[in-house]
């Protein structure tokens, strides 16, 4: 199937770096622009080839130039924006469109718009999940060998927050801090339910604080928050930080005031031949947000007609993550902000984390 998958600004510089004239504007022009304009097609993603014929799909990137803050503050014309880029991707011939950051969390995961388009959707869940899980599974053997380190999800009642804790506990992690809003307390526990079915000797807290994650090692940040959640205070040293959020949930100070903690971007995989033909923000061209990969592997095998509205299990995300292999998707080196991090960083971090388990 042809393909096409969703972006959208994450604030007005995002529109800046793309088009030259914006530059010369002010911020509230840029904005204005932004918050007016239909979606319009970014760029053609190349590369996908059908696994049975050989045969290369088209794929394209659509944009909705409203900023991430401007899609949470102004919902209902967000959606609409949404509906507008699935129907232009519809028009150029895509049968599957991705929703990609706040484009799922503002419609429901797409169950909010189903009524109103005729082609398939898929809001990425699942293999996200996969991906994210498996960076914090390379991160608690890399840095925690031995030892069951202790993981701190912020968004755990969302869906890629949820979907993790269920795998990693499937994979034998016994330690969670489960942190979300205090309205989605009903959400938390069910979740805590669900682990203990997993693992019975499981151990769990839960919080509505974004600073209880200091006693956590690895923490996961899946969150549909506008603006950045985790400041410098809330980290241990020696803290991984699996990052999903778009935008990031991690405060900039962080990276500047926090030498003793790794931050890496959690939603990313590497491929063989895939290239957007547009800056994601990661380390290679052939480098895609996980997201964007779940819309390539349903475009070559779909595992379900109804993915999107169904939600996942334990055993659709596994199975994700198989098909992703067969197309060479991979996780690979740890990398923030468009750059991979040097054998010196995750040694320095090592030994942080080293020499603070030997004093306990």
């Amino acid at each position: 199937m042809d393909f096409a998958f969703l972006i959208h600004s994450r604030d007005y510089k995002d529109v800046q770096r793309k088009f030259k004239i914006a530059k010369l504007l002010p911020k509230s022009w840029v904005e204005f622009w932004c918050l007016h304009w239909p979606p319009i097609i970014v760029s053609k993603i190349t590369g996908l080839k059908s696994r049975t014929t050989n045969q290369e799909m088209k794929g394209w990137l659509i944009g909705i130039p409203m900023t991430a803050k401007q899609m949470i503050e102004k919902r209902e014309l967000a959606k609409k924006r949404v509906v507008q880029a699935i129907k232009k991707a519809e028009k150029i011939g895509a049968k599957i469109v991705g929703l990609g950051a706040l484009t799922s969390s503002i419609t429901g995961g797409g169950e909010e718009i189903k009524d109103k388009i005729d082609i398939k959707i898929t809001p990425g869940h699942a293999y996200t999940t996969f991906t994210v899980s498996s960076y914090v599974l390379r991160a608690a053997n890399d840095f925690f060998p031995g030892r069951n380190p202790t993981i701190g999800i912020v968004g755990a009642a969302g869906s890629i927050g949820s979907y993790c804790a269920q795998r990693l506990a499937s994979k034998g992690l016994k330690k969670f801090i489960l942190i979300d809003l205090e309205r989605k307390n009903h959400h938390l526990e069910n979740l805590l339910e669900k682990l203990k079915d997993i693992n019975s000797n499981i151990e769990i807290s839960s919080s509505h604080k974004i600073n209880d994650i200091k006693d956590a090692d690895i923490i996961i940040a899946a969150t549909n928050a506008p603006e950045a959640l985790i400041t410098p205070d809330d980290l241990k040293s020696g803290a991984i930080i699996i990052d999903d959020a778009q935008p990031s949930d991690i405060s900039e100070e962080v990276m500047k005031q926090r030498n003793d903690v790794l931050v890496v971007d959690g939603g990313v995989v590497l491929t063989l031949d895939i290239n957007a033909h547009f800056n994601l923000g990661l380390a290679r061209k052939n480098d895609i947000f996980c997201c964007l990969g779940e819309t390539l592997i349903m475009a070559c095998d779909a595992p379900t007609n109804d993915y999107c509205l169904k939600g996942a299990d334990i055993s659709l995300i596994n199975q994700f993550g198989e098909l992703g292999e067969l197309l060479g998707f991979r996780i690979d080196n740890y990398q923030r902000s468009g750059k991979v991090y040097a054998p010196e960083k995750i040694n320095e971090i090592k030994k942080i984390i080293t020499e603070k388990l030997h004093n306990c």
